[in-house]
């Protein structure tokens, strides 16, 4: 190893790391990682692959080289304590003897949260060139896997608007757009689901490769509480994350806080804000490792805030001015700096991994354990029985695929069977809970049950601080059945999953094919054809035809000799099944077209305006983005047939920001105009579709006979921050098409309406509508609408009342809106 041809972190920069305005951006980042891997013999990088606009992510290893040669082998130990079913006791004491600490550090996953991906340069130096026995201990016992960014396109973003408004009264300001350019703060959300390339990234690559013991994620939060924040979590944590891991979470930081206050670190806290509920944050908590979050008062990008005494503000659990257990040596104000928090990160990144070096053999014996409960469990189901046989085959598909990436081993029956006295065909689906990996299936798979948390009888519960609930056989409309009793049946285990091509039921030559509007894949294929112009007709009614039953909402598309030619290549991977039919059925029907769809997007970044372009783009909806300026210029008749405004506040969509907080081409929303440019819009023909929060615009500005029942009550009285509802959908009505009468639906801090009943399209049931999470004053729902279509003028209001493709993980509804587009 040649250390003299590693610069120091600031020789390279020509700045100390979190010095006061300064950013190291993503290609010195790169350069620095790569300088370093190619001089050094304790660093490897690893290239894991490119990012949503085309960047490098990357993944530097850091061990001693003794280590570094030999990474399959520790990878294989992994491995094998993940799965330890037939090892003898002599094999496993070997393994824990010989194997080593795997940590994943990752950094600025959110990309205003800046200084762990600039702490990261220092780090990797110091790994990279320390003689110290500290860091040779962690160098033996330790296989550090460094991500010194898991969002780049963010963090290019981030620093160019930083530098761009560097020296104006914007300085420090947050960037104008998501950071990222589907989700924005919703990345660190997408841990089951895995939409986003870059969670898939890193669980393909990282997790699912070296199944690390640690996952320490640096994070950011907001000025004015504690200066720093470590696990234990605050109650709950989800029942699935094993015993053994729910403890190291409380050592791991524990150990980590007691170094920092050892060493003179003022405000560090724990137990306090953030739970450990859900998995949409910690694939690892399901997966051998514990989470470690940490996060640090944030300053203004890169600028230096001052902040009084007086300025602190209490937080869930603490106030962070007062010395309590869970904050002993309180930070009273003063000056904050980027510096500072590198600082802190720095001292919490090396204690976390000179504690995974000093009780290595605990980590990997603890590995053992939490496997062998794993093969073994105490409790539980026997498994989850999946029918082959579903409405929505492009759900069921996607939910065993998301399964499938997460390690869980599916199984499929090569025989019929009987399982809890129900029989199964040959081709179920079965997911036994005994496996590796089997608790990770149970939380996708089950009902949540969020504890009713109170400090004494008399209280009122404790709210909830993320989403309750997110049970995908609701949250996909796939039937799942739970199993409690052992069954016998000859299965064989899939190697991969793959999404079946679609078929043609009947003559393939036939006039027309009939699509069910139950399947999501039916809708990405009408999509698909009405943008290249073939034709598609719509079912008001039911009918038969060839002893098949149709529901209304049908498509009936034109089978020409050009869609015949083209068939087979449409439908590879696109589990549909569509019907052959002879001539149109004698009913009332309507021709479909593609829709001039504007969907909103002000200059206040809104990760659900994100979700919908990624979820357009994945069903191929074509789309033009409309901004402020587009509305309030008026005309919008000429150019668009339908307006969609994403879940957002009235005051974001109307005022939006300042112009003390962003710069004048930033500043404002809508407007008053812009109100009466959409009420134009709406009253000449064209459909306004609303969503979740937005609601409140039509609501209050538009003059519809609707009421938000919700309304000013108090979060004492009502509260859902995430929970799964039961809705009652008229399915005849065009925008209920496709959908069960009794149908889930997400409620994240929804409305809920009071209108004229001809215009309800689902509605709340008239008893308790949970069904997975938690609920506060349900009796405010009942019988009120989640979803209308309300006529105005010549045109059509529709209010989506509840997030219909929240963080595209509820695709059981993703028809709601597309029903509104096509109605």
């Amino acid at each position: 190893m040649n250390v003299k041809n590693i610069p120091t972190p600031e020789s390279f920069l020509g700045f100390r790391v979190g010095e006061d305005r300064k950013l190291a951006n993503w290609n010195q980042i790169l350069e620095y990682f790569k300088i370093v891997s190619e001089s050094s013999d304790r660093v490897l990088l690893e290239f894991l692959g490119k990012t949503t606009e085309g960047n490098d992510m990357i993944l530097a290893i850091v061990s001693s080289p003794e280590n570094l040669k030999r990474l399959d082998y520790y990878r294989d130990i992994q491995e094998k304590l993940h799965n330890p079913r037939n090892l003898s006791d002599d094999e496993i004491s070997k393994l824990i003897e010989e194997g080593k600490t795997i940590v994943l550090v990752t950094c600025s996953i959110h990309s205003t949260e800046v200084a762990a991906s600039q702490m990261s340069i220092e780090l990797l130096y110091k790994l990279a060139t320390d003689d110290s026995d500290e860091i040779k201990e962690i160098l033996d016992n330790v296989i550090l896997l460094l991500i010194p960014s898991l969002n780049p396109d963010g963090h290019i973003m981030v620093v160019d608007w930083y530098n761009k408004t560097l020296g104006t009264k914007y300085e420090g300001s947050p960037p104008p757009w998501l950071y990222h350019k589907y989700a924005g703060h919703d990345n660190n959300r997408d841990w089951f689901m895995l939409n986003l390339v870059e969670t898939r990234l890193v669980v393909e690559k990282v997790h699912n490769r070296w199944h690390p013991q640690i996952v320490y994620d640096l994070h950011q939060m907001g000025p004015y509480g504690p200066r720093f924040w470590l696990p234990p979590y605050l109650d709950p944590i989800d029942p699935n994350v094993d015993p053994i891991l729910q403890q190291e979470i409380v050592f791991m930081g524990s150990s980590m806080a007691s170094e920092l206050i050892g060493r003179g670190f003022k405000g560090v806290a724990c137990y306090a804000i953030y739970d450990a509920w859900t998995p949409a944050r910690a694939y690892q908590h399901y997966h051998g490792g514990v989470r470690i979050l940490s996060e640090a008062a944030s300053v203004k990008i890169a600028t230096p805030i001052d902040i009084k005494p007086q300025d602190l503000r209490p937080v869930i659990g603490l106030d962070p001015s007062k010395q309590r257990w869970n904050n002993p040596y309180p930070w009273r104000g003063g000056r904050w700096r980027l510096r500072d928090i590198v600082d802190y990160e720095l001292v919490a990144v090396l204690a976390c991994l000179k504690n995974a070096a000093k009780y290595r053999r605990m980590w990997l014996a603890n590995t053992v354990e939490i496997f062998k409960r794993a093969l073994k469990p105490e409790d539980g189901p026997f498994a989850f029985i999946i029918p082959s046989r579903q409405k929505d085959l492009y759900n069921l598909y996607w939910l065993l695929s998301i399964l499938h990436k997460g390690l869980v081993k599916i199984n499929v029956a090569e025989e019929a069977f009987i399982a809890d006295g129900i029989e199964f065909p040959k081709g179920t689906f079965i997911i036994y809970f005994a496996q590796p990996y089997g608790r990770y299936a149970k939380t996708l798979l089950e009902v949540q049950q969020y504890p009713d948390l109170r400090e004494t009888p008399e209280s009122p519960p404790k709210r909830p601080y993320d989403l309750t609930a997110w049970t995908l056989p609701l949250m996909m409309n796939i039937k799942v059945y739970t199993v409690n009793k052992e069954f016998k049946v000859k299965s064989s285990e899939l190697d991969r999953i793959e999404f079946p091509d679609g078929v043609v039921i009947g003559d393939i030559d036939s006039n027309y094919l009939v699509a069910p509007p139950e399947s999501n894949a039916s809708y990405k294929l009408v999509f698909s054809l009405l943008s290249e112009g073939m034709k598609v007709y719509r079912a008001f009614e039911d009918f038969n035809f060839n002893g098949i039953r149709m529901p209304p909402g049908a498509f009936i598309i034109e089978n020409n000799s050009i869609l015949r030619s083209r068939l087979n290549d449409i439908l590879k991977g696109l589990p549909v099944e569509l019907y052959a039919c002879k001539e149109l059925p004698n009913i009332k029907f309507t021709e479909l077209k593609i829709p001039k769809i504007g969907l909103y997007r002000g200059w206040i970044p809104n990760s659900e305006e994100g979700w919908a372009r990624f979820l357009f783009e994945m069903f191929n909806i074509p789309y033009i983005t409309i901004g402020n300026d587009d509305i309030r210029h008026g005309q919008l008749n000429s150019k668009y047939d339908i307006i969609i405004i994403p879940s957002q506040s009235m005051n974001n969509i109307v005022n939006g920001r300042s112009v003390d907080e962003v710069p004048p081409e930033y500043a404002g929303g809508i407007g008053n105009v812009g109100v009466d440019h959409l009420n134009e819009f709406v009253t000449n023909g064209g459909k306004l579709v609303t969503i979740n929060e937005s609601c409140e615009l039509p609501i209050k500005r538009m003059w519809i006979p609707v009421v938000n029942v919700l309304e000013g009550l108090k979060p004492n009285d009502f509260y859902i921050p995430g929970s799964i509802l039961r809705v009652v959908v008229n399915n005849r009505h065009p925008v209920g098409f496709g959908m069960d009468v009794d149908s889930a639906v997400m409620f994240i801090n929804s409305p809920a309406f009071k209108c004229p009943e001809e215009y309800v399209v689902a509605k709340y049931p008239p008893t308790n509508p949970l069904l997975s999470g938690w609920i506060l004053g349900e009796k405010y729902l009942y019988n009120a609408a989640a979803i209308v279509d309300i006529p105005k003028g010549y045109g059509r209001v529709i209010l989506l009342g509840v997030p219909v493709y929240s963080r595209c993980q509820t695709p059981a509804t993703f028809k709601f809106l597309f029903n509104a587009i096509l109605h």
